[in-house]
């Protein structure tokens, strides 16, 4: 991607001393990694393998790539290198029914998470979209707009951004609530709207909000350790609204800015900026974005990215 400044990262994803090399958003740091556009698939439509408003990308254990879309209230699952396979739900509020999709992600079993938004809910669907259960409370509070979900693969626990309640809650593997933390604030520990969350490899629980520019980590038990971030234009600085992020094998964390500078940012799990990817214009070229909204990288590594504004999947190559 043109204008960006890129960086290297050895084999085992320690910085290296090699110098970084170009200008531009990508910052110029001693240690990196160069993404580069690779291929893309999806058009505008309601046809197999088309999109409406698509929002997020979710792996099974066979690489195949789950997509919902909150135009189409629907999933689609594709091949890695984005042929489709089927898909399942619909429009409504019943098992395997979807009201605005907005985050999926599976569990060490391979089974299927989405926060069903618009119905206040988690449904946990097998991989081939047959329900299971689903979560509609915690701790004797009704979720609300549930947005994201991540899973500690230690021990099966998962984390969910409860964002109408401006909470982070909890649960074991058999969905009994453990513990919630967070209240409405721009403080540490607080949150406006917890848009994002992932679990690093470290444990620990990192979460972005839309409406405040900084990135918070956590413990397990939900114990504020720091957060950093900073509003600007310039190299790791960041646009609100915040969308989504994704911690990488490399245990690098990848979050998109918005759709004003629709870029990537790239930091280390203690916050040190690595680089950039993608073009602060939005544009419809290959490796520019419109309406970026998802993140997720895969088991080796390469970001697919959820374009929604120009209706496709775009994935990028180390």
């Amino acid at each position: 991607v043109g204008g960006l400044a890129y960086l290297y990262i050895s084999k085992n994803g320690l910085p290296t001393s090699t110098p970084g090399t170009g200008t531009g958003d990508g910052g110029s740091g001693s240690a990196g990694t160069t993404y580069t556009f690779d291929y893309k698939f999806g058009t505008k439509g309601s046809g197999n393998g088309q999109f409406l408003d698509p929002h997020d990308v979710s792996f099974d254990k066979a690489g195949n790539v789950f997509i919902p879309d909150r135009g189409r209230n629907d999933i689609q699952v594709f091949t890695h290198d984005g042929k489709f396979i089927r898909k399942f739900g619909g429009p409504g509020s019943g098992d395997v029914q979807f009201n605005v999709p907005y985050s999926t992600a599976h569990d060490a079993d391979d089974n299927f998470y989405v926060a069903d938004r618009g119905n206040n809910r988690v449904q946990k669907l097998s991989k081939d979209g047959i329900f299971i259960s689903q979560i509609t409370s915690a701790n004797g509070k009704n979720l609300k707009a549930p947005e994201d979900l991540a899973f500690d693969f230690a021990n099966g626990d998962f984390y969910l951004c409860d964002t109408g309640n401006n909470r982070v809650v909890k649960f074991d593997k058999d969905h009994k609530f453990i513990r919630q933390w967070g209240t409405i604030g721009s403080g540490d520990g607080q949150f406006k709207h917890p848009h994002s969350i992932d679990v690093g490899p470290d444990r620990n629980v990192y979460v972005a909000c839309g409406d405040i520019p900084f990135i918070q980590k956590f413990s397990p038990d939900g114990t504020f350790i720091k957060k950093w971030g900073k509003e600007g234009d310039g190299p790791g600085e960041v646009r609100m609204f915040l969308e989504h992020m994704d911690i990488d094998i490399f245990s690098r964390l990848h979050i998109i800015n918005n759709d004003v500078r629709p870029i990537i940012n790239v930091f280390d799990l203690d916050g040190k900026f690595i680089t950039a990817y993608g073009n602060p214009k939005k544009g419809g070229a290959d490796g520019q974005f419109s309406e970026p909204e998802h993140v997720t990288c895969d088991s080796a590594g390469k970001p697919f990215v959820v374009d929604s504004g120009n209706f496709r999947i775009q994935v990028f190559k180390l």
